[in-house]
C-alpha cells in the first residue's frame, strides 16, 4: 500500500508519504461486536475488570500527568507495602519446603538455594482478581454475571470508548483524527436503549474530556491541572473522534441523518432466464444524495419505526384499510405460488399525499418497492372541484400519481387506465398500483373499498355484469359507505368467514413484487 499527499489547490502537486506518518495523523480503534459478555463457560467471567486494566495500562504510557496515572502510582505504592508483608510469609514457606527438596535427593536440587519474592502488578490484579458487583437488597451484592446482557453490553461499550479516549490522548495527543469503529452496538439492547445510545454517542466526544478534568481536579495535588495542561475551559485533552457504527437495527439507523448513512447493498448482474446467477457484489449507497424532503422522511422513519433499510422489498400503502388488507392478500397469493424463497417485506402506511416523497430514497436504495395508491378522480370542469366516478374520466387528485407521471401535464384518469391496461407502471425498481377495471371496459373503483366491492360483487349484492359501468361504480360506492369505518371494512373481510378475491390492481402489483428477487440489477432500472 502506498500513500500520497495531494495539494488540495493543485491535484498535480503530490508527494509520497510514509505510512507511519499517516498513523500519527489518524488513529483507528475498534469496539467489536463480540465483547465477551456471554461466554462465561470459557473463563471470561470478568470482561469489565479487564477494561479497567487497559485504562491503567494507558495511564502508564501517558505523556502528561493525569488522574489515572496518579491513581496507578497510588495503587502500586500500596501493593509494594503489601508485597513486603507477603514476602515474609513466603520466606517462611520456603524455609519449610527447602529441606524437603534436599531430602528428596533429585539430581541437581541438592545444592540449589532460592528465595521468594512477591510481585503484585496493579494492572494484572484488575484482570485476574477484580470483580464487578452490583448493589442488591439486605446487604447482598450481585456479581457482574448476574446482570442482564443488555446492561452489561452498554457498560462495556462505554468503558471501552473511554479506554479509546484515554489511549488516544495519552499516546497521541497531536493526532488529528481518531476513528472509532463500533460494531453492532444494538446487541442485547432493547429498542429504546438502542435509540438513546446512538443519540448520545457523539455526546461522549465532549463528555469524556469533562469527566477527565473532574477526576483530575479531585486528585490530591491536581488543582489547576487543566490550566497547566493547556486544555481550554478546564476540560481534559480534546478528543477529535469520529464514529463509524455498523448496525442491523432500524432503531439505530433511523436516528442518523441521511448525510451520515452509507447503505451497503448486495447487487447481482442480470442473467438470461435459466442461467446461473451472475457474480454478486456489494454496492455502497451514499444517502446524502437524498436531499428532497429529508426532514419529513427522517421524522417518518423515526416515528413509525420503519425498517426500510433492512428489508428485501417494500410495500407503501395509502391508508389503514390497505395496511390491514395487503398482508392478507399477499398471504393468499403466496399460497398459490408454493416453493418460493421467503423474503422480508416491510409494509409502510404513508398516505396518498406523501408516498411520492419516498421515490428518491427508494430509487437510491434499489430495493423492489410497490406503491399502492388510489385514483381519487375529481371533476374540475365546474366552478368547484368535486369527486366523481372513474367512468366520468376526470383527473386524479393524488400527489403520488401526479409525481409519478410528472412529465405529462394534467394527466387524465382515462390516460392512466390506458397506461395500466397491460400491467402496472414500473420504473427504477418501483411499481405503481392504482385501481383498474376487473375486466376490460368494466367498472373501476375510485378507492380501495370501491375496488374490493367490485371484485367481490356477490358479497355486496351488486347488480349483474351487464349493468352500465357508472351505475355499478355508484352501487359499489353506496355499499361500502354503510360500513362503520375503513379499518372495520378491511377487518370484517380479512377476518370474516367469507372467501374473497383480491382486487386486480393489488393482485397485479403483488405478483410483480413476488417475481422480483430482492436484489437490484442493472436491467431492472428502467
Amino acid at each position: 500500500m502506498s500513500v500520497m499527499a495531494v495539494d488540495p489547490t493543485d491535484e498535480a502537486n503530490v508527494r509520497p508519504v510514509d505510512l507511519a506518518d499517516v498513523r500519527t495523523l489518524v488513529r483507528v480503534d475498534f469496539v467489536e461486536a463480540q465483547r465477551g459478555l456471554d461466554d462465561e463457560g470459557e473463563g471470561h467471567t470478568a470482561p469489565i475488570g479487564a477494561v479497567f486494566e487497559q485504562l491503567l495500562t494507558a495511564a502508564e504510557k501517558s505523556q502528561n500527568a493525569t488522574w489515572l496515572e496518579e491513581l496507578a502510582a497510588s495503587i502500586d505504592t500500596t501493593l509494594v507495602d503489601t508485597s513486603g508483608s507477603l514476602d515474609s510469609s513466603l520466606q517462611e514457606v520456603r524455609e519449610r519446603v527447602a529441606p524437603t527438596l534436599k531430602a528428596f535427593g533429585y539430581p541437581g536440587l541438592g545444592n540449589q538455594e532460592f528465595v521468594t519474592a512477591a510481585r503484585l502488578d496493579s494492572k494484572r490484579l484488575l484482570r485476574n482478581f477484580t470483580r464487578i458487583h452490583y448493589p442488591g437488597v439486605a446487604g447482598v451484592r450481585f456479581p457482574e454475571s448476574y446482570n442482564g446482557l443488555g446492561t452489561r453490553n452498554l457498560v462495556m461499550i462505554l468503558l471501552k470508548l473511554f479506554t479509546c479516549y484515554r489511549d488516544h490522548t495519552a499516546t497521541s495527543p497531536g493526532t488529528g483524527i481518531h476513528l472509532v469503529f463500533l460494531e453492532e452496538p444494538e446487541a442485547h439492547l432493547h429498542p429504546q436503549m438502542q435509540e438513546a445510545f446512538i443519540q448520545r454517542l457523539t455526546y461522549s466526544v465532549s463528555l469524556f474530556p469533562r469527566i477527565d478534568a473532574q477526576m483530575r481536579a479531585n486528585m490530591p495535588g491536581q488543582a489547576g491541572a487543566a490550566e497547566e495542561s493547556g486544555t481550554a475551559g478546564g476540560d481534559g485533552p480534546r478528543w477529535n473522534a469520529q464514529f463509524v457504527v455498523t448496525t442491523h437495527s432500524a432503531h439505530v439507523a433511523n436516528r442518523g441523518c441521511f448525510s451520515d448513512i452509507r447503505y451497503f447493498r448486495k447487487e447481482e448482474d442480470a442473467v438470461e432466464s435459466g442461467s446461473d446467477p451472475g457474480p454478486a457484489r456489494t454496492v455502497i449507497k451514499d444517502l446524502s444524495q437524498v436531499t428532497d424532503d429529508e426532514r419529513f422522511l427522517r421524522r417518518y422513519l423515526t416515528l413509525t419505526r420503519a425498517d426500510l433499510y433492512f428489508a428485501d422489498k417494500a410495500i407503501l400503502v395509502e391508508g389503514a384499510s390497505e395496511r390491514v388488507f395487503v398482508p392478507a392478500a399477499e398471504e393468499k397469493l403466496a399460497a398459490r405460488r408454493p416453493g418460493e424463497t421467503a423474503q422480508y417485506v416491510t409494509l409502510m402506511e404513508v398516505g396518498g399525499a406523501h408516498a411520492h416523497k419516498f421515490y428518491p430514497l427508494l430509487k437510491l436504495l434499489g430495493i423492489p418497492a410497490l406503491i399502492i395508491t388510489d385514483l381519487d378522480p375529481v371533476d374540475k370542469s365546474g366552478p368547484k372541484m368535486r369527486k366523481c366516478p372513474v367512468s366520468e374520466a376526470g383527473h386524479p387528485h393524488n400527489p403520488s400519481i401526479k409525481a409519478w407521471f410528472s412529465e405529462t401535464q394534467d394527466i387524465t384518469v382515462a390516460e392512466l387506465l390506458q397506461r395500466a391496461k397491460t400491467g402496472p407502471p414500473i420504473a427504477d425498481s418501483m411499481c405503481l398500483a392504482y385501481q383498474v377495471p376487473e375486466e376490460p371496459g368494466g367498472p373501476c373503483g375510485r378507492t380501495f373499498e370501491d375496488a374490493f366491492a367490485l371484485a367481490n360483487r356477490a358479497l355486496f349484492g351488486i347488480s349483474p355484469r351487464d349493468t352500465p359501468a357508472k351505475e355499478l361504480e355508484e352501487e359499489a360506492r353506496s355499499s361500502v359507505e354503510r360500513k362503520r369505518s375503513k379499518v372495520d371494512f378491511a377487518l370484517d373481510h380479512v377476518l370474516g368467514d367469507h372467501d374473497w378475491e383480491v382486487p386486480k390492481y393489488i393482485k397485479r402489483g403483488l405478483e410483480w413484487l413476488m417475481a422480483q428477487d430482492g436484489t437490484a440489477t442493472k436491467a431492472d432500472d428502467k
